[in-house]
């Protein structure tokens, strides 16, 4: 069981730094650079680290999915009354504490591989359930008649 775990956590860290995305940002960064021109990413550099990379690719993803979703929130937010934005802003906090807890969980099954290794699990899994959630808010509201764009 263990083995398997430790085979799916590979996986998923493999396929969210390659843009695949299996599972669903508070954790602190496990390279100091942000971006994909860093000497970490460049191969003819001496710095050049392929974790650190992948980790940096996997990073920029998970922002990008997080910009989508504070845009949509946002515009969102603004067309409602003032009760719903407070139920809306009530469960949007419950889910950033949900999301944030089930990827540490999720984090624990990885037995094994660096720690880089399991920061990218950690920031492919937040990735996904941002997407999840860009979907969800798409899908209730747009069945009520509320834009998201």
């Amino acid at each position: 069981m263990v083995k398997i775990v430790f085979i799916i956590a590979l996986i998923l860290s493999f396929s969210a730094a390659a843009g695949i995305g299996l599972c669903a940002s508070t954790k602190p960064k496990a390279t100091q650079s942000k971006n994909a021109g860093s000497s970490v990413c460049n191969e003819s550099s001496p710095d050049f680290h392929v974790e650190g990379c992948e980790f940096e690719e996997q990073e920029q993803k998970k922002e990008r999915a997080d910009r989508e979703l504070n845009k949509i929130y946002k515009t969102i937010i603004s067309q409602l009354d003032s009760n719903s934005k407070s139920s809306l802003v009530a469960a949007q906090r419950l889910w950033v504490q949900f999301h944030v807890k089930d990827c540490e969980f999720q984090e624990t099954l990885i037995e094994g591989g660096s720690p880089i290794m399991h920061s990218i699990a950690y920031s492919g899994c937040i990735e996904e359930h941002i997407k999840t959630r860009i979907k969800q808010l798409k899908a209730i509201f747009g069945a009520f008649g509320v834009s998201s764009k």
